[in-house]
């Protein structure tokens, strides 16, 4: 027994030396053979001050077996149309106190609203699967991958059958400008230069509080969230930065389960999908 044990313990040290040693051999690169889902890089183009092209938004269309059309555009956004933040939580199967996290901005007003999802991901290469284990030694690299919102929440709640969470970010529209800037700042410093993803430093989460705490000098201080990134709802709420602060987590949270609306709505086409749900959320 204490002969396995032994082998399984230098087995680990011998993983852990490869995988430290590896990654400060092998620099990270956007070049090798990606998912598709993860295969374009997005970058952003200023027209002017405030107005923004971004290409490689991933539209794609989703079916049980996977994507059944895969659409990629590039999109002419106006930051002084920026609205609101939303932040959503997709709890981890296996444990609710990790989970991927994700946000979209709302641009524009009425039926012409816009909606633009950042999530910031382990990029994949082919054949690969996602593990937090992989992730604290330069398995992969990081993406900002933007999306219509109709995308990454069909995928995730449709086709995979996972719970997703919806919380509206107390913010300005002009606090919510400075936020998307940030935001596409930090993916033209990516597609400029390769970095690779970390479980614990440069995670779905960390790296969207990092983006905010850039900007506004710290609202976000170091958490546990940052790494449990299941708690991170909990922990923006007693900070008074999502939904109601007067309300209990318990109230806020129990509202947030969009599975049902997101389903209930999936065929409509992309604005009128992220204007229905946000009703029967709102109207709650």
């Amino acid at each position: 027994m204490r002969t396995v044990a032994r082998n399984l313990a230098f087995l680990l040290i011998a993983f852990l030396v490869s995988a430290c040693v590896t990654a400060a051999v092998i620099p990270p690169s956007h070049e090798r053979e990606w998912e598709p889902s993860v295969s374009r890089l997005p970058t952003v183009r200023w027209i002017s001050d405030d107005v923004f092209a971004m290409s490689n938004i991933r539209d794609w269309q989703w079916g049980e077996d996977g994507a059944t059309r895969r659409r990629w555009h590039q999109r002419r956004y106006d930051l002084r149309d920026t609205r609101a933040i939303w932040f959503f939580v997709e709890p981890f199967p296996y444990g609710r106190s990790l989970a991927h996290t994700f946000i979209t901005f709302e641009l524009g007003r009425g039926a012409r609203r816009e909606f633009l999802t950042v999530s910031v991901e382990a990029r994949k290469e082919v054949g690969e699967t996602y593990s937090p284990v992989r992730g604290l030694f330069s398995a992969y690299e990081l993406i900002f991958v933007w999306s219509t919102e109709k995308d990454i929440l069909t995928d995730t709640i449709i086709r995979l059958g996972h719970e997703v969470r919806a919380y509206k970010v107390n913010v300005t529209p002009d606090q919510a400008r400075i936020i998307l800037r940030g935001f596409l700042r930090r993916t033209n410093e990516i597609a400029a230069s390769p970095e690779y993803y970390d479980t614990l430093e440069n995670n779905c989460t960390s790296e969207l509080a990092a983006v905010v705490n850039r900007e506004f000098d710290m609202p976000i201080p170091r958490h546990s969230s940052y790494v449990l990134t299941g708690t991170a709802a909990r922990y923006l709420h007693s900070l008074g930065y999502i939904v109601d602060p007067s309300e209990s987590y318990a109230e806020v949270d129990a509202r947030a389960d969009i599975g049902g609306p997101v389903r209930r709505f999936g065929h409509l086409g992309e604005r009128r999908f992220s204007i229905a749900w946000r009703r029967v959320v709102e109207g709650r």
